[in-house]
């Protein structure tokens, strides 16, 4: 059923989401030790910041890869619907 193969999907993807998020708190958290320092060190806090932002950019491609996943489960008219809660296709 469509319920079966979506759960599915979300099953197959939640521990390297998990991973990636305990990642992200971990990041977050040595960046700001490094900007709590009396003395910072500018390199240090940027090369922090391009770790971090790196594994946002690789959850942000998780999201939309699932997204993408489980839109090829439903049918023309749930697709739609789900377009809709999500505001896709409307003007701005």
């Amino acid at each position: 059923s469509q319920l079966e193969r979506i759960d599915s999907l979300q099953r197959e993807r939640a521990r390297e989401h998990w991973n990636l998020m305990q990642e992200l708190r971990e990041q977050r958290y040595a960046l700001m030790q490094l900007q709590r320092k009396p003395v910072t060190d500018p390199d240090a806090v940027a090369n922090a910041h391009e770790r971090l932002s790196a594994t946002e950019r690789e959850l942000l491609r998780m999201q939309a890869e699932m997204h993408n996943s489980v839109r090829d489960v439903l049918n023309e008219e749930q697709r739609e619907r789900l377009d809709s809660m999500h505001g896709f296709g409307q003007q701005q």
